[in-house]
This record gives C-alpha cells, structure tokens and sequence, in this order.
C-alpha cells in the first residue's frame, strides 16, 4: 500500500483536492444561482413571506460588511476578502487540517468568492435571508455569509479537537499514515 506522506509529515492525495474545490464551486454556484433568483423576482427593498414573519426573504444592497458593518468603501471590502481568502489558501497548504477543517477552509472560500462576485460587478453584496420575530431582526444575509459561519464554526471546532491529539492520530479520514508524525523521533 502505497504511503501518503511526505518527509514524515502528513500529506494527503489529490482527492481530497478535488473534493475541497468542488466544495468551495458548489458553494458559489448555489449563492449566485440563489442571488440571481432574488435579484430577478423581487425589487430591491422588497420582501416575501416565507413562514409568516419568522422568514422572510427581503432584497437589500448590502454596501457594508458582515452585519452592517461599515469600514470602508467598496474597495476596501475587495481587498479585505482577498486578503482573507489568501490567508485561508496560505492556512491550507502549511497546516495539517482534519476533513471538516477542510471543509470549513471551502465553505469560507466559496463564501468569500460569491461576495465577491457581487462586489466586483454590482459594487454591493445581495443579501436576502431575513430572520426575527417582529421588529427583532437578524440581520439580513446570504448563502455566501452563512457558508463562511459555518466555516468558522468548523475551524473553531477542529482547533479544539487537534489541541487534543497529535495530528497523525486523528488524520485517517484524509488519508495520512498514522506512523508518519513519529518517524524519527
């Protein structure tokens, strides 16, 4: 059987590769697919019943950040996402990640890349995904920023559970060789 390692360290084969990029592609297709339903149904301002007032779906141009934020201007917000997106990527290939690490890493890259979609071509991110009960409301979101909490969470999540083990003990699913982390020492 032939060893996914490289100089003792965990390594994993291509598959995952594809698996980490088909999930980040999914993850843009479904927010530009789901942006353009909205943006092609409904007006800006507009809002839809889903389940009573509980969820909506409600069009809004999204000028800011990530609840309303407001650091800066369109450009601002263009190079922070890549900024972030070149950190996960560089975060990717220099640390060890347990599959749902991995997934967190696509989800938050697909995120990022259906926002920046919006931004690079309309100046706005759509946001349409109201939840609250009567005038408390969440604020209004898309399937890009729920990509990327769930990234967090899944990053938050792995980091609590490889400060318990080292790496190469938990690594089976992405295909490292549970000896690699101790040769030579």
């Amino acid at each position: 059987m032939e060893s996914n390692t490289t100089n003792g360290k965990c390594g994993f084969s291509q598959a995952p590769w594809l698996r980490l990029f088909m999930l980040t592609a999914g993850i843009v297709a479904l927010d530009r697919i789901t942006k353009a339903s909205v943006s092609g149904s409904m007006l800006p301002g507009q809002t839809k019943s889903v389940i009573g007032e509980f969820f909506k779906l409600t069009f809004v141009h999204n000028p800011g950040g990530a609840f309303g934020t407001r650091f800066g201007g369109n450009l601002f917000y263009i190079i922070a996402a890549l900024i972030a997106a070149t950190v996960l990527v560089v975060w990717l290939l220099r640390k060890w990640h347990l599959t749902f690490g991995l997934a967190g890493i696509s989800l938050m890259l697909g995120g990022a890349a259906g926002n920046l979609w919006d931004r690079a071509t309309i100046g706005v991110v759509i946001d349409f995904i109201d939840f609250g009960i009567g005038s408390t409301r969440w604020p209004t979101f898309n399937v890009a920023d729920s990509a990327i909490t769930v990234g967090i969470f899944l990053l938050i999540l792995q980091e609590f559970f490889l400060g318990k083990e080292k790496p190469c003990d938990v690594a089976v699913e992405s295909g490292c060789d549970n000896n690699a982390g101790t040769q030579g020492e």
